[in-house]
């Protein structure tokens, strides 16, 4: 009993909501862009069709006067990843500066570390050149400019 009595219910409600939802499609909204009443996903676009304007003109010849707009949105997996690198480098330039600004002391570290190897530890490097320009420790408290450069293992380098 109580299982028809939930799909009764289920229909009830569901014919309630198309005969709202066909009223809302039928009326003559002038505030609204039509692209809410009626848009679609596509998905597995061929590589030709990916942009707004060929993919708009794919559905114009398929049909005609039909077609309201047409939006790709693109994967951008590499430009995520630099993103997200771009928000990690920012993240500690603030908490550097932040130090600086508590300590009155420049914050640095020494670029390169110890990994295990056979014949004892050895430095690494990362693979990732993100440094246009670096300051290098040339005594207490001082650093020298290096354009261009990325330092070697075991050098101390200004954070910020």
């Amino acid at each position: 009993f109580f299982s028809g009595f939930t799909f009764f219910v289920m229909k009830q409600e569901f014919c309630h909501w198309m005969e709202l939802r066909m009223d809302f499609l039928g009326r003559e909204v002038r505030n609204i862009d039509p692209q809410h009443h009626f848009s679609l996903i596509v998905e597995n676009i061929p590589l030709q069709l990916r942009s707004d304007s060929a993919l708009y003109e794919y559905f114009e010849r398929l049909f005609p006067g039909k077609i309201h707009s047409a939006s790709v949105i693109l994967n951008l997996p590499t430009l995520e990843a630099l993103e997200a690198h771009r928000l990690r480098v920012i993240k500690k330039l603030e908490k550097n500066i932040a130090i600086y600004h508590t300590t009155e002391k420049r914050p640095s570290r020494i670029i390169g570390k110890l990994k295990p190897s056979p014949f004892g530890l050895h430095m690494e490097i990362p693979t990732t050149s993100f440094f246009p320009s670096c300051r290098k420790h040339v005594g207490e408290g001082e650093f020298v400019l290096v354009e261009g450069a990325y330092p070697p293992p075991g050098t101390l380098v200004d954070l910020i």
